[in-house]
């Protein structure tokens, strides 16, 4: 996704969405089993929601969470101070491009941020040089059962207007996602030099009508799967979309799948 969806969407993500993601912060909280006195970097942290809840477990450490985009830390920042956060500090900088000394963290968050960077490489590798040897990663990422109900729906609407959709295979890249196995995910760490200590697949499935379906999907994607099309092709999209999604009315469910996987950059690394 490009940085300006991200700015735009920030607000309805922290209002529709995170509401929704409870399990998925208090999981990755309990995989990380933090001690109180690290210095933790939440890479992508959005509106803070992960980044506060781990520094309510850092009562002598410090946490620095940085996004891309200024609208979530504009959120984060505000969060923290009704919070009284005074641990924390949050700042804009890229997931790719890290603004920090090599071997500066004892912990990287990277919570659902690795399928939307554009280089996953990268991304890796900018977190293992900025962790000090025998430091943790906790890496939350997509698996590929994600927003099944609108990969379903959208695969109905490219079906029904080829000329408007025109998608082959990977629905998810088509949204702007790369998603993984377990399997893919533990080597894509490994070759980035990490060492894999747990790794687990948590799946939620909560309730909802078409409508409000869309409107989280929205508060993720900002529909980038209409990009390029005119105002008419778009409302035709959209109500093919929004039929197929209303075809379940009464079974349709929202489906949260993610990867977690903790792991550790070796002790005798040091690289930059």
């Amino acid at each position: 996704m490009r940085v300006h969806s991200f700015h735009r969407v920030a607000r309805d993500y922290m209002a529709k969405v995170t509401p929704h993601r409870h399990a998925h912060y208090q999981t990755l909280m309990h995989e990380l089993k933090l001690r109180g006195d690290e210095h933790l970097l939440d890479v992508g942290c959005g509106p803070g929601i992960i980044a506060l809840e781990a520094a309510r477990r850092l009562p002598q450490g410090q946490l620095t969470g940085i996004d891309i985009s200024a609208n979530m830390i504009e959120l984060a920042k505000g969060l923290a101070a009704e919070q009284g956060a005074a641990n924390v500090e949050f700042q804009v900088g890229d997931a790719l491009n890290l603004k920090f000394p090599d071997n500066s963290f004892d912990v990287v968050i990277s919570s659902l941020v690795f399928p939307w960077v554009p280089d996953q490489k990268r991304h890796l590798a900018e977190i293992h040089r900025v962790l000090k040897p025998g430091g943790r990663l906790g890496l939350v990422t997509l698996s590929k059962i994600v927003y099944r109900e609108f990969i379903g729906a959208l695969r109905h609407a490219a079906r029904r207007n080829p000329e408007l959709l025109p998608i082959e295979k990977d629905f998810y890249r088509f949204l702007g996602a790369k998603v993984y196995n377990l399997k893919g995910a533990e080597e894509e760490l490994r070759r980035a030099g990490m060492e894999v200590r747990r790794s687990f697949r948590l799946t939620t499935e909560d309730p909802v009508t078409p409508q409000d379906y869309l409107t989280r999907i929205n508060s993720i994607v900002d529909e980038n799967y209409l990009e390029g099309l005119s105002e008419e092709d778009k409302a035709k999209v959209r109500q093919d979309i929004f039929l197929a999604l209303a075809r379940r009315n009464g079974s349709l469910h929202f489906t949260e799948s993610a990867l977690f996987l903790l792991a550790e950059k070796k002790l005798d690394d040091a690289r930059c």
